[in-house]
């Protein structure tokens, strides 16, 4: 307290306040030479020396801690003692004390700015204050000063209103001082960092005065450049394809909150960008199988949401769009497939967010559905409309009040205003229960006012006769499975003895009532007698509650069944209706998801194999669409399942391969990498048993790396994988498959050999055992060769039998049936190497003949190893040179020499159909083709030859779907391109498509095979375009009876293809209307809302995308294009030309305002490329990037009045800016097609940017012009890199620090520095932080000044500035 006294005599002596000078007109004769020297517009040194003296000795001798503690008490001092003339001496007092550092400067500015009563009304403190602030704030550091920033701009918005000149006159002070800060010359703190502050600030909150205005609009203004540099040209346009590569990238996130992008930094962007993107989600819900990337667009799981406001809608304008999309589809509604698929599938959007998110309130949805139709008055529609209501009221109207529901009769009274009584429909036609919808909402809103004790009131009379119907089928027509029971099972779901009664009657339909048996394929193999499945239609006609009551008690009575260990099979009915149900996507949790984690493991664990072998037919045969971290999920399960003793049985062990070859091979390669991230144990996905399972997974990763780009980011995830597979099940590969593989996989087998036993050591071993064979007698040889230590050879000597005796003995049999199947796994493995080397030896073709023979005999006379799985153990078999031909010509033969396999094709076939949910009749179609080719797996040929054995007692398991053709077509895809990897046997390839191809009509993934196929093996392919032609019309015409013309190949292609080849004649080369015709395609099932209609009729897609080898027509069409760019007989530079000048040259026949639908369809289609093809972006850009662009030199793309020289401002890379007035610059449309493809990109895809800036960017760049593109083009991707790729992000940047360097010392001038420094305080602030110090400090101090000054705050080093300190 003393210390403030002494403190406060100090400020009473500054003029003399006592004695004789307590009268105003005194002082002001005290402070009349001080005010006529600064004209009362500036501080100047007080003149009395003692006082400052006193003043300052004062302040040296006070701690640091106390200094904020002082100048509060100066300050209120000063305001409650001091009259006007009196402050501005005290100021000056304050600012002596300042310079001579007796007071921090940040001190004393943020005491007098945070001081409550600093008023614009208080003119002598504003002024004084603001007048302080300006002459001494150059003396705090850059972070001082942007929290001073931070309490001027507060003080300036707390002015609301001016309402004289002389307050304006006051308010300016303050103005200057801002304008002061915020000058880029002045520079005393990074202008990224006030434009952060001022931006945060509302344009409304400013005071309305012009200099303020002018000042603030300067300063935002000269961050256009900015803006620009870091703006995704056309972003807002840009529309991904679900089930491509880069659907899941970061640059599509949105804030579910407002639908905008997520842009954390305050720059001005343009309108556009910072707009809601209604428009994207749109396009998103209406697309089949989006729910993953919306929620990853959405950047939300399911559960994430507020407990408390699950009534309430938390995205209100997520909840708009759905309203848009329901209304746009009402419009849209017709009688057609496709109208009934994009309601069911909008149902289950809805269903998912409203009660699994939680994102959106249903009576909100309702309320905001009742206000838009008020006002268009649309009534057509109204029946899909309404039968999705009736879906989300079953869900709900148990746990709310029935009055809560009173919005579904408004709604229900304006869309249909009919006085009569609405018509029954006809109910023989799906279409009946859509009619019915709001009839079965009004009872089931009847029953629930009725259990609470309440009266709804009469019904509607246009819902009389439609309620009356109901009820009479109720009570009179509960005996047919038909859709009045649907009808009637909708409408009292809700009523649990009415809907257990309807819903029973369709289950029992299913199991069979036990009494009576049919057969199944295998020996006194039966199940119970159902055998016509629930349609597909009618499952459909459900309601999602009757649906999710329907599917649990089915579960439960197959879970039942199992636990029992029943042994009647279940019926081949309820098996195929139980595979219909799974793929619901409205009911995934009841689904496929209960699948995987419950039915599956709960049959296992009841060793119920028979029940087990069912699961795994429907896995195998029947579920498409299976997400990948099922997939994930499921083979573990396998694998596990495979190492039990119960399963070593050689059928279920065939099955189980099966399954997990399936499982494998069906993994699309932009879910592989993403599912590894989330693994927590990526080694359980392999095998430890199955060599042959684990180099297919060898193979599917090596695809998904080279489709997804990966090669050039890989982790170590790799290398652990591929290591622990070694472990696991050592192998090898033949030279030609390893020069396939994408560089990380041939680094590793180069550096982990595995040398298998050699040629010599086979035979000598075969040898040996042979002799054992004959020197010993039956019991002998049982005992010897089923042991655990005898060498895996058996078959072999079986093979020696055969060729020396042609005939096998029935001790045979007893030995085959002791090994056990896991151990036969070995034996045949090793007998794929044997026959490749008695082959290799074998002298003539007689001898070649009779071995063939022998192999067949073994797969189909003493069944003792199914073809599927021998070829498939050849196929997969390192063999080199001449071996590796011999091996192929093995298979060869195998498949086309013998004629039980072709015939069984045949056969197949012409009978089949592969759209089984279409079939009820499925069953006879099977039994048929089992009654004529009976499969045997347990060596019945081999116990047929000897009397002496006794009947065989093998238990076969159920087959539902299976068979040897189905089963070899993972095995085809697999020998196919085995066959291709080695071009000497090319020809061998052509005769197998011709005779096998035909088994792609039931292939459930054909045009992704043919896509993997010739995308992996595109440089392999490049010179045998016949193979790729042959490989896509084999596959192709294969479907021809299940598709239309033109659902998988354009015109133009599909004539080539018709056309036999002449070697006399050029190649064909497409024309420009032909990429042209193969874009549009996609462009009009992309853009569902486009916006503009193209004049392209594409193919229909009405189709049932739930059992399709695509999730939606964008990308069917998307993959269909790619395997015709790739099958094209030209060279991919060739192509990828084409595509990329495609856009501009259309400006003759289409809207122009189509411009961004064009780049979005080429950027999507060159990305899906292999890189050969897309590369083409690194050209065009070197090619802008070496145009003199100060004269403009160089031949234009595109020609207009308006186009003007290549002079720098801030929209000149602005394409859509520039297109809209028709005078865009060909680099703009270059730097607009990049920014799409690398966009659309994945990850890896994207890191081939380091590469090309290092390699061919950083060599040519001479000018700032130059580096200027060079920021636009890396710009809008530092976020993904920041996010995705944190190393090549830092070696972006340094790319970027040593381009300024180069162009600084080259350019005599800089004319764009402020954008420039801008550009990089983005990136230290948003991105690197401290990460790139040292190169920092290296490059900074040898820039010339202008950047040297602006730059200065990012280092350590000393440049000649007290405020040069690095940034934290």
């Amino acid at each position: 307290m003393a210390d403030f006294d002494q403190l406060k005599e100090i400020l009473a002596s500054v003029v003399g306040i006592g004695k004789g000078y307590e009268d105003a007109a005194s002082l002001g004769l005290l402070l009349q030479d001080l005010n006529d020297q600064n004209n009362r517009e500036s501080l100047s040194p007080i003149h009395n020396g003692d006082i400052v003296k006193a003043f300052l000795n004062y302040w040296q001798r006070s701690s640091p801690e106390t200094h904020k503690e002082r100048m509060e008490f100066i300050v209120n001092y000063v305001y409650t003692n001091a009259n006007v003339h009196q402050i501005d001496a005290y100021f000056r007092l304050i600012v002596e004390a300042i310079e001579e550092g007796a007071i921090p400067a940040r001190v004393a500015c943020e005491t007098l700015l945070s001081f409550h009563l600093l008023r614009c009304t208080n003119d002598g403190f504003w002024k004084n204050t603001f007048q302080l602030i300006r002459k001494v704030i150059c003396g705090v550091d850059y972070k001082c000063c942007r929290d001073l920033l931070k309490l001027i701009l507060a003080k300036i918005c707390q002015v609301t209103n001016i309402e004289s000149r002389a307050q304006l006159h006051l308010f300016h002070y303050a103005v200057k001082v801002l304008e002061y800060i915020l000058d880029r010359e002045t520079c005393i703190l990074p202008a990224y960092l006030s434009v952060n502050e001022v931006m945060a600030i509302s344009s409304e909150v400013f005071p309305q005065d012009w200099l303020l205005t002018e000042v603030i609009a300067r300063f935002i203004n000269s961050f256009e450049g900015l803006a620009t540099i870091l703006t995704e040209s056309g972003r807002p346009y840009l529309r991904p394809v679900v089930g491509y590569v880069g659907v899941l990238n970061t640059l599509w996130k949105l804030n579910p909150g407002n639908l905008k992008f997520v842009i954390k930094e305050r720059i001005p962007y343009d309108t556009d960008y910072l707009m809601p993107q209604r428009e994207l989600l749109r396009y998103l819900l209406v697309q089949p199988y989006s729910r993953e990337v919306i929620q990853n667009v959405l950047n939300v799981s399911k559960g994430n949401f507020d407990p408390k406001a699950q009534n309430k809608c938390q995205w209100p304008l997520v909840e708009e769009v759905f309203v848009d999309v329901l209304i746009k589809a009402m419009e849209e509604s017709d009688e057609s497939e496709k109208s009934k698929m994009l309601w069911q599938h909008l149902t289950s959007q809805l269903l998912h967010y409203i009660f699994f998110v939680h994102s959106i309130s249903f009576k909100e949805l309702v309320k905001s559905l009742l206000d838009k139709l008020y006002r268009i008055k649309l009534r057509r529609g109204r029946d899909y409309l309404m039968w999705t209501m009736l879906h989300c009221t079953c869900l709900v109207i148990q746990k709310q009040n029935h009055n809560e529901f009173v919005i579904l009769i408004q709604l229900f009274e304006l869309l249909y205003p009919e006085k009569q009584p609405l018509p029954v429909p006809d109910c023989s036609k799906s279409s009946s229960v859509q009619a019915l919808a709001m009839a079965c909402i009004w009872i089931q809103l009847a029953k629930k006012a009725e259990a609470v004790g309440e009266n709804l009131g009469p019904a509607p009379e246009a819902l009389r006769d439609q309620l009356k119907f109901i009820k009479d089928c109720l009570h009179k027509r509960l005996t047919t499975i038909d859709y009045p029971t649907a009808i009637v099972c909708n409408a009292y779901s809700t009523t649990s003895e009415t809907q257990y009664v309807a819903s029973s009657l369709i289950l029992d339909a299913c199991l069979g009532n036990g009494k009576t048996k049919v057969p199944l394929p295998g020996l006194n193999c039966v199940a119970s007698g159902a055998t016509v499945p629930i349609s597909l239609s009618l499952l459909d006609s459900l309601s999602v509650h009757v649906k999710s009551s329907f599917i649990y008690k089915t579960v439960s009575q197959i879970l039942k069944a199992a636990s029992t260990q029943a042994p009647l099979n279940l019926s081949p009915a309820i098996v195929e209706t139980y595979s219909r149900m799974i793929i619901w996507n409205e009911l995934e949790l009841f689904g496929i998801k209960q699948f995987v984690g419950q039915v599956f493991l709960q049959v296992v664990k009841s060793n119920a194999w028979n029940f087990l072998h069912a699961m795994l037919e429907i896995l195998s045969y029947r579920l498409y669409h299976i997400q990948a971290h099922y997939r994930f999920q499921l083979l573990p399960h396998i694998y596990t399942l495979s190492g039990m003793s119960q399963t070593n049985t050689q059928q279920l062990q065939l099955s189980i391969e099966n399954a997990a070859l399936r499982l494998i091979s069906g993994l699309n390669s932009c879910d592989v990498y993403p599912e590894f991230s989330r693994s927590q144990n990526p080694d359980q996905l392999l095998s430890q048993e199955s060599e042959e399972l684990n180099k297919a997974f060898v193979l599917m990763l090596a695809r998904a790396m080279h489709v997804t780009g990966l090669e050039s980011s890989y982790g170590s995830w790799l290398e652990n994988i591929l290591r622990q597979i070694m472990e696991a099940t050592p192998h090898c590969w033949p030279s030609h498959t390893l020069q396939c593989f994408p560089t990380p996989f041939k680094t590793f087998y180069n550096t982990h050999r595995h040398t298998p036993d050699s040629k010599a050591v086979l035979r000598t071993k075969v040898d040996e055992e042979y002799r054992n064979w004959k020197s010993m007698g039956e019991n002998d040889n049982v005992n010897y060769f089923t042991q655990q230590n005898t060498s895996n050879v058996f078959l072999c000597v079986m093979w020696r039998l055969l060729l020396e005796t042609n005939r096998l003995s029935s001790v045979c049999y007893r030995i085959l049936e002791r090994i056990g199947a896991k151990r036969w796994l070995s034996h045949i493995r090793v007998f794929a190497d044997f026959i490749v080397y008695e082959f290799s030896s074998a002298s003539g073709s007689r001898h070649a003949s009779k071995c063939i023979q022998i192999l067949n005999d073994l797969i189909w006379k003493y069944n003792v190893v199914t073809l599927d799985r021998l070829i498939l153990y050849l196929a997969l078999r390192s063999h080199e040179g001449n071996e590796a031909q011999v091996c192929f010509f093995i298979i060869q033969l195998l498949l086309l020499k013998p004629a039980e396999f072709r015939t069984r094709v045949n056969s197949f076939v012409r009978d089949n159909s592969p759209c089984h949910w279409k079939q009820n009749d499925y069953y006879e179609k099977h039994m048929n083709y089992h009654g004529r080719w009976k499969e045997k797996f347990y060596f019945e040929g081999l116990q047929e030859l000897s009397q002496s054995l006794p009947t065989s007692v093998n238990h076969y398991l159920p087959i539902y779907f299976g068979n040897v053709c189905l089963r070899f077509i993972p095995v085809l895809d697999i020998v196919i391109h085995r066959f291709i990897e080695m071009p000497p046997v090319s020809k061998s390839l052509e005769t197998v498509l011709d005779h096998l191809g035909c088994l792609y009509k039931f292939h459930d993934r054909p045009i992704t095979y043919l896509y993997d196929t010739l995308h992996y093996y595109e440089k392999h392919l490049i010179n045998y375009p016949h193979i790729k032609k042959k490989l896509v019309g084999t596959i192709t015409g294969a479907q021809r009876d299940i598709h239309p013309i033109g659902w998988y190949l354009s015109d133009g292609f599909q004539s080539y293809l018709n056309h036999a080849d002449e070697p006399d004649k050029e190649p064909w080369k497409p024309t420009k209307a032909y990429y042209q015709d193969l874009v549009r395609r996609l462009i009009n099932d992309i853009l569902p809302y486009s916006f503009v209609i193209l004049y392209y009729q594409s193919p229909s897609v009405d189709c049932d995308w739930r059992f399709n080898e695509f999730a939606n027509s964008a990308s069917h069409f998307l993959y269909t294009s790619c395997v015709e760019l790739l099958a094209l007989p030209v060279a991919a530079q060739d192509v990828g030309k084409a595509l990329f000048d495609l856009a501009p040259v259309n400006e003759n026949f289409e809207s122009r305002s189509a411009i961004m639908s064009w780049i979005n369809a080429v950027a999507l289609i060159l990305v899906s490329l292999p890189e050969t093809y897309w590369n083409v972006v690194y050209e065009k850009v070197i090619e802008i990037l070496k145009i003199t662009v100060s004269t403009n030199s160089g031949k234009r793309k595109f020609q207009s009045i308006c186009v003007n020289d290549f002079t720098y401002n801030q929209t000149k890379y602005n394409f859509l800016h520039h297109y809209r007035f028709m005078s865009e610059s060909y680099a703009s449309y270059v730097l607009a097609m990049a920014h799409a493809i690398w966009h659309h990109s994945s990850i890896g895809q994207l890191t081939l940017m380091l590469r090309f800036l290092d390699e061919k960017v950083k060599p040519i760049i001479q000018t700032e012009e130059q580096f200027i593109l060079v920021c636009h083009l890396v710009g809008p991707f530092l976020p993904r890199f920041h996010l995705e790729r944190t190393r090549s992000l830092l070696k972006v940047v340094v790319d970027l620090y040593e381009i300024l360097l180069i162009v600084d010392q080259r350019s005599p001038t800089m004319n764009y520095v402020d954008t420039i420094c801008d550009f990089f305080y983005h990136i230290k602030y948003m991105f690197v932080g401290d990460s790139l110090k040292e190169e920092v400090d290296k490059i900074i101090p040898k820039l010339s000044s202008p950047l040297k000054q602006r730059l200065r705050f990012m280092t350590t080093q000393q440049l000649g500035d007290k405020q040069s300190s690095s940034i934290e």
